[in-house]
């Protein structure tokens, strides 16, 4: 899911200042495709989007892994939707809110257009390491991406002060994580904000 935003987070916190939301039906990743949506067991939110199809030689719902190693028990693999995929660039500008179960860079890959442009001035990301690993990509990869992008990349505050492994509280207060910090992130999971610096 992609939300759009009229303006990035305030100065002191997320939240403040959100204009209209504007929801498609539609999937965002690297490219422009039909693809299968797969409703995760016991919480929708955690749905997936997969490139092959039921039939196909790399997708078949009664082994225990689907493509990318992904474990099949934890998804309603019977209630496959097809879906059409976007490229982020043909769908979205001004901010995103970015929650793809670990297909955050594939979703940003679609998106180097609006980023490069900063039509995207901020994104909102679900960071979660194990998700991004799951689904075949190098979790730091991501931040590097941003990075080369031209995007500071904040954290809660509290993550630097919170037990390693941990799961961060809703946090008001944030704080740019620099390029040495990265491997230290993937230590850490939930909401990271990236913001565009003017080139």
């Amino acid at each position: 899911r992609a939300r759009r935003a009229a303006e990035g987070p305030a100065e002191g916190g997320r939240g403040e200042g959100l204009g209209t939301v504007d929801l498609h039906k539609k999937a965002v990743g690297q490219k422009a495709s039909e693809s299968l949506v797969l409703e995760g067991r016991d919480n929708a939110g955690m749905s997936i989007v997969l490139d092959g199809r039921p039939g196909s030689p790399d997708w078949d719902c009664d082994e225990d892994r689907l493509p990318g190693g992904i474990i099949a028990a934890r998804f309603l693999c019977h209630r496959a939707a097809r879906v059409r995929v976007a490229r982020l660039d043909d769908a979205v500008g001004g901010g995103a809110e970015i929650d793809v179960e670990g297909s955050e860079l594939k979703v940003l890959r679609g998106a180097v257009s609006l980023l490069r442009s900063r039509a995207i001035g901020t994104l909102h990301l679900e960071w979660w390491p194990p998700h991004l690993t799951a689904m075949g990509e190098e979790p730091i990869a991501l931040l590097w991406f941003l990075h080369a992008m031209r995007y500071e990349i904040f954290a809660p505050a509290s993550w630097f002060s919170a037990p390693e492994g941990s799961k961060a509280a809703a946090d008001t207060q944030w704080a740019m994580v620099v390029p040495d910090q990265f491997p230290w992130l993937l230590q850490r999971w939930g909401d990271i904000v990236a913001r565009a610096v003017p080139w």
